[in-house]
């Protein structure tokens, strides 16, 4: 089964060492990695040549008793000096993580903010939030030991925390929980809504779902656009989110197949379905995404937040509220994770594993690529301590001032020429 998905991961999944002792039916995973590679990515064929020749004598290394742990080991660091984005192999904890927001975590979010480790959210229904914790919170240690924003939401246990001038110690122990990463709103003040997207998963852009959304948003002179952290997700899902903002038919930019003759196009249909998606993608060279006309046009001054871990699909929309409502983007450079990977269910490596191999580029209307570049930010911002710790989102306050400094730029939805 293939699933094609723009979303970018950041770190690595865990693992444990298997043999195969059965030598008569033995299929080396290894090489069967090297020839989905070089079959299926975008990069033409002249670039890899000598990296496939590399794959296929390591791959010629492995036996029966080869663990798995050496298989990930060698084959994770040789398809990292290819250099590209969305080229992963997944552990079944990583696939429950990204496609059904299902993981085994403490639900704590937090950074470093001027040496102290701040708690930036608590997610609902999670140990943290049974244990008390709120945002604003500092993480003294964990376990008796420095903490870390990776200790603290996935290894847990004893933590010391410090709340104002109180300091007390709480349990928190990781289990399995369901991240709400729906689209949401909040009305900042009579002039301005926060809308918060975590992620363009397709079951949250259902299209009567984010219609019955949009509706509800309340109309207002300016609009945040928070993609901190988004990952990624579904190109139409995307699309489906910039439509009430383009306020009409709008071509925002491609996917593109560097190895083909370009010769073949479509347009991507307004379909949620992975394998709908597939079918247009394996029959042409070059696919025009389209925004459609939606039942309420969004006429907000917008803003966009962004970070480091802004990738993939969530990159798209920030790129493009910005070419076409010349909105401000606000924060860090977002990661440069723009491909379109397509999932492969990878069972030689185990029942649920899956690899991701990047088939075709995005490139905006206007003849960038953000892939490895990013969307880079209008203005950079940074996280006060004295403001996150009372609960208080440094950014946000930033983007609020942002709009009553910067004089309101005329928009170019209708422009053909963007």
């Amino acid at each position: 089964m293939r699933i094609l998905i723009a979303i970018a991961i950041f770190g690595s999944g865990l693992w444990g060492g298997i043999q195969w002792v059965r030598h008569q039916t033995f299929v080396n995973p290894y090489a069967r990695l090297c020839e989905l590679i070089e079959q299926k990515i975008y990069l033409e064929a002249k670039d890899t040549v000598e990296w496939n020749q590399v794959c296929r004598a390591r791959a010629a290394l492995v036996t029966p008793s080869t663990s798995r742990e050496t298989i990930l080991r060698d084959s994770r660091f040789l398809m990292g000096r290819l250099g590209v984005s969305h080229l992963e192999i997944y552990h079944p904890n990583e696939v429950a993580r990204l496609w059904r927001g299902v993981n085994v975590e403490t639900g704590i979010e937090s950074e470093f903010v001027d040496g102290e480790l701040v708690i930036f959210q608590v997610h609902e229904n999670s140990p943290a939030s049974r244990a008390g914790l709120q945002a604003g919170d500092l993480i003294l240690s964990i376990q008796d030991t420095s903490p870390a924003p990776a200790l603290a939401r996935t290894i847990g246990g004893l933590m010391r925390i410090a709340r104002g001038a109180e300091k007390f110690e709480v349990l928190v122990e990781p289990m399995e929980i369901k991240i709400d990463e729906r689209p949401s709103y909040v009305e900042i003040d009579p002039k301005t809504v926060l809308i918060k997207v975590p992620s363009f998963r397709a079951e949250f852009f259902n299209e009567t779902r984010w219609n019955q959304f949009i509706a509800k948003v309340p109309r207002t002179a300016s609009m945040i656009v928070d993609l901190r952290g988004n990952g990624g997700g579904n190109f139409v899902a995307g699309l489906r989110f910039l439509a009430p903002f383009m306020c009409g038919e709008q071509e925002i930019g491609f996917l593109i197949k560097p190895r083909a003759k370009l010769s073949r196009e479509a347009v991507l249909p307004n379909d949620l379905r992975n394998q709908e998606q597939l079918t247009v993608l394996d029959a042409h060279d070059l696919i025009r995404l389209k925004t459609e006309a939606a039942p309420r046009c969004l006429t907000a001054r917008v803003t966009v937040l962004i970070d480091g871990q802004t990738a993939s699909t969530a990159e798209m929309v920030a790129q493009a509220l910005r070419d076409y409502l010349d909105a401000r983007v606000l924060g860090v450079s977002s990661a440069g994770q723009l491909l379109v990977g397509v999932w492969y269910d990878f069972p030689e490596l185990g029942e649920g594993w899956r690899v991701s191999v990047p088939e075709a580029v995005y490139q905006t209307r206007r003849g960038k690529r953000l892939e490895g570049a990013g969307v880079r930010v209008d203005r950079n911002l940074y996280y006060e301590l004295k403001e996150m710790v009372v609960g208080q989102d440094s950014w946000i306050l930033r983007a609020l001032t942002d709009f009553r400094r910067e004089p309101a730029m005329q928009d170019s939805r209708r422009s053909v020429s963007k």
